[in-house]
């Protein structure tokens, strides 16, 4: 047996060991563990279930959903990469100012009266509120999500919209790059039947958002996409063209959150969309949908996957009572939401093993060995 494969074979039952001589199996957090972590960085409970129905009328093929917040550096470039887009599709672009502070308002003006851009102004509502306020009118047989900093490839729109129409498809979802400046970092291809836990680099079929909002006021509000909106499209497609560029940002949320409470709101959407797609799909799927393109990553999988994120995300925090506060309530999610499964094994064994038998040692061991 090569070296590698002895250590992968060795770090489990050595981690176990310095589990049992650190970490307790139980802790004393003197109240519930949903009130202990409220009191650290309060729950947020927004469903992304709409309270009142979309209005959609589309008159083209596409709607172009770009939320912007003090982008005056970007936005243009932005804009312009969409109005250049060489495509048969119809489209329309719908520019939604969150309330920025800066000269946003000025360069989204520029473009106030192209026949192809709409632009809303509205009070600051984060992320999702300006997206849901776009999505509130729905003009466009499929919705499409550009961030105001990021950029589309030339011939994204024909390459996603294409497949689209050629299959039928609720879903297309196509490669991205990473760049900074004029250098690309990292390019990303999905394979069949992945799916990038982002709005961007895909089109959805506009009746997907009849009734589902993106859920405000909360950090990783993206968690929709493999929660709730993966399972609203049987038919995904992935297509291996590249049509998303989206900027390196040193500012973004995935840079600056560690350490910060406010990181809980990882498990306070992972509670509430859980809830939301028990409500969606009471039998595992939309109703009068076609049968799958792909097949499905059961929602167990989807859970457990977002539990070990949640857990590495909060590890940040340096507070043993908040791994264990998160333990117990990712404890009860598994219980609640992911009935033990006969038909296949989860894809984090380790960690299903020690969430179903409420083994906090095990449990940690597994978020730092990834199983």
């Amino acid at each position: 047996m090569d070296l590698t494969r002895q250590i992968i074979k060795i770090a489990p039952s050595a981690l176990r060991r310095i589990a049992a001589r650190l970490i307790p199996r139980t802790m004393e957090l003197g109240e519930s563990p949903e009130a202990f972590l409220d009191a650290v960085s309060p729950r947020i409970s927004n469903s992304c279930i709409a309270t009142e129905p979309s209005v959609i009328e589309p008159d083209t093929d596409l709607m172009i959903v770009v939320p912007c917040y003090n982008v005056e550096a970007y936005v243009a470039e932005c804009i312009d990469s969409i109005l250049a887009q060489d495509t048969t599709f119809t489209y329309r672009i719908v520019a939604v100012n969150d309330g920025s502070t800066d000269g946003t308002a000025d360069v989204l003006a520029r473009y106030a009266g192209h026949p192809q851009v709409r632009v809303i102004t509205q009070a600051n509502r984060g992320f999702s509120g300006a997206r849901n306020r776009a999505l509130e009118r729905i003009t466009g047989r499929y919705v499409m999500f550009v961030d105001s900093d990021d950029r589309l490839p030339q011939g994204a729109i024909q390459a996603l919209m294409s497949k689209a129409a050629e299959t039928g498809a609720d879903l297309v979802q196509g490669g991205a790059r990473k760049f900074d400046g004029d250098t690309v970092i990292d390019t990303f291809i999905p394979g069949q039947g992945e799916v990038f836990g982002y709005p961007w680099a895909k089109v959805f079929r506009s009746t997907v958002f009849g009734a589902i909002r993106f859920p405000e006021q909360y950090w990783f509000e993206d968690t929709l996409v493999l929660f709730v909106l993966y399972y609203a499209c049987p038919r995904a497609v992935s297509i291996p063209d590249i049509t998303y560029d989206y900027r390196r940002n040193t500012r973004g949320i995935t840079k600056t959150s560690k350490g910060r409470p406010k990181l809980i709101d990882t498990l306070w959407i992972t509670m509430q969309l859980a809830e939301d797609h028990r409500r969606l799909f009471p039998d595992g799927a939309p109703s009068g949908t076609a049968a799958p393109a792909a097949p499905r990553i059961p929602f167990a999988d989807t859970l457990l996957t977002q539990i070990l994120q949640n857990a590495r995300r909060l590890r940040t925090l340096k507070d043993l009572r908040i791994d264990y506060a998160n333990f117990l309530l990712s404890c009860a999610l598994i219980k609640q939401y992911s009935p033990l499964r006969a038909d296949a094994a989860p894809r984090l064994p380790m960690l299903d093993a020690a969430l179903r038998k409420a083994d906090f040692r095990d449990y940690m061991t597994a978020v730092y060995l990834k199983r």
